[in-house]
């Protein structure tokens, strides 16, 4: 069973025993890194329940945020101005003339929920030839100097939202990290290893 499809079960079972009552629920990507954590976690944060809040929680909020930015601000200064998008609209993505865009709200509904992520920076890598599609490459940043496995889960978790939403398979996603940019990483998505074929 793939990790999205035990934790659409577990809202289920929890929240609505009676299966007809069951409503299709929103994972989103703050979701996604509760259950990662810990399952009761998430449970609260899919319900709105209030954050208890905590010091070091916000601190490494901050710490990723402030990192995202100046990352954002840096990568697009690779790029010349006219091929940078913020925020550019979903709906006609394949036929984007942009090479790196940040901030893209994706959405995708599935049979059992509806997946929602923001992803931080995505690359549009053009087609060589005709029978090659154009390449879309999720970026993340994070702050730390060494990358956990939730980092990497988080990146796969955008290349699943995004592949389900572009309707092909989104292959590899880059993680910018660390004091020195370290990276930019390449991951391999093939096959979406936590989520199964």
């Amino acid at each position: 069973m793939t990790a999205i499809s035990r934790l659409a079960q577990g809202f289920k079972k929890m929240a609505y025993p009676n299966r007809d009552s069951f409503v299709k629920m929103k994972i989103t990507l703050d979701v996604f890194e509760a259950y990662l954590k810990c399952s009761t976690k998430c449970w609260l944060r899919a319900t709105n329940e209030p954050s208890a809040g905590g010091i070091y929680p916000e601190w490494v909020k901050a710490q990723n945020d402030s990192y995202r930015v100046s990352e954002t601000q840096r990568l697009v200064t690779e790029f010349p101005n006219n091929e940078v998008a913020l925020s550019p609209d979903m709906t006609n993505l394949k036929a984007a003339k942009w090479r790196l865009a940040s901030s893209l709200a994706v959405q995708v509904q599935m049979d059992s929920c509806a997946l929602q992520s923001e992803l931080h920076a995505l690359e549009r890598v053009p087609a060589k030839s005709r029978a090659k599609p154009t390449q879309f490459i999720p970026i993340r940043f994070v702050f730390t100097n060494k990358l956990s496995k939730d980092d990497k889960l988080l990146l796969t978790f955008d290349a699943f939202v995004l592949s389900k939403s572009l309707g092909r398979e989104v292959s590899i996603g880059r993680i910018v990290h660390g004091d020195d940019h370290c990276g930019p990483q390449k991951t391999r998505m093939t096959g979406h290893s936590c989520w199964g074929k």
